[in-house]
This record gives structure tokens, sequence and C-alpha cells, in this order.
């Protein structure tokens, strides 16, 4: 269960109990807003961006048209259940992400992001077939409250630099209270 309101991910066990999660989910418009099912799983995927990506927003995308690995430096993360309708990719992913700050927001194209040791908690729980419920904004209010269901900021893209990985310690251009930036290279 989604809620793109609350930006909470709930994988609910077999004995009614859940597993609550914290996300990132696409600004206004571009959000998952319908059921869709697991049927692809990935780990450590590479990431291009789609075409309509590279079309609406060429200044953020345009740099990575021909892909990024799978590894660290990916803004797919650790790992990728992909999400289908009627047998056919959404290119919509819950996905690890190496943006930190952007989850509890909306900001993304479109994708669920998630911690990436959330997404490795999550990923081995969720076989192929899984369904994935998207709440309403009228359940999450009714579930969560009006206050958790209104909750984030819409973020502007975060333009992810391939030769970076995010969250190391950098002596050189790290502040305390700074995302510490290293070249993936060391």
């Amino acid at each position: 269960m989604v809620d793109i309101h609350a930006k909470l991910l709930y994988f609910v066990e077999e004995d009614g109990q859940a597993r609550r999660y914290p996300i990132a989910v696409g600004r206004q418009g571009l959000s998952l807003n319908r059921p869709t099912v697991i049927q692809l799983k990935r780990e450590w995927p590479g990431w291009t961006p789609t075409q309509n990506m590279l079309r609406t927003q060429p200044e953020v995308y345009g740099p990575f048209a021909r892909g990024v690995e799978g590894g660290l430096a990916s803004p797919l993360g650790a790992r990728a259940p992909y999400l289908f309708r009627n047998g056919r990719d959404t290119h919509f992913r819950i996905h690890g992400t190496n943006d930190l700050p952007s989850i509890g927001n909306s900001g993304s194209a479109g994708c669920i992001r998630m911690f990436n040791h959330d997404i490795i908690d999550l990923y081995p729980r969720v076989p192929n077939g899984t369904d994935v419920v998207i709440r309403s904004y009228e359940e999450s209010v009714e579930l969560e409250g009006e206050a958790l269901a209104n909750r984030g900021v819409i973020l502007q893209p975060n333009i992810i630099d391939p030769d970076l990985i995010y969250g190391t310690d950098d002596d050189d251009d790290a502040g305390d209270d700074d995302l510490a930036l290293a070249d993936a290279d060391t």
C-alpha cells in the first residue's frame, strides 16, 4: 500500500501487521495514482531517463540520455521492483535513492523512492505478482490524519552527478550540516 499523500509505503504481512517505510514521490501530476503489479525486480539497476523526461526537462535529464550504470551512483539505488499495469511496464519503480533529502517530499519524475536500507529490507518480501495499491487522499486523511496526509514539500529536480557517491565523507568539501560528497573513484 502506497500513500503518496503522507509519503509512506506499507508492506502488509499475512497476519495483518504492517511495516511502514518513509518514501518520496513524484511531483503533482507525475505520481503513481492507480494500482499496479510488481512484475520484474533488479538489484543495483542501471537507469535511463524516459523519452518524456528528456523532452520535458532536457536540462535535468539530457546529460543522462545514454543511461547510468547500476551501482552506488545510480539514481535507482540498491534495488528496484518494476511496476506494471495490464502486463505493460508503467516505467514507475519503487527504488532506492542516493538523494536522501528527497525522502518525505515530492520531487521525482514519478517513481517511489526509498532509503537504500529500506528498499533492501523490502525487496525480498515482495515477490513478482505483488499488487501495489495506491491510497486516495480521502483514505490518507481518514487513516493518517490531515496533517500527515499533507506532509512534505515539493522539491525542484535535483541533478545527481553520476561521478559522485552521496553520503560519504570528503574532508575538503564537507561542513557539519552539509551532505558530504566524494569522488566515486576514491
